[in-house]
């Protein structure tokens, strides 16, 4: 199993707003 990581998907300053 592999260990629980932050999505794939990163967050980027578009998606903050």
């Amino acid at each position: 199993m592999p260990p629980r990581r932050a999505p794939a998907v990163p967050v980027t300053e578009d998606d903050r707003v």
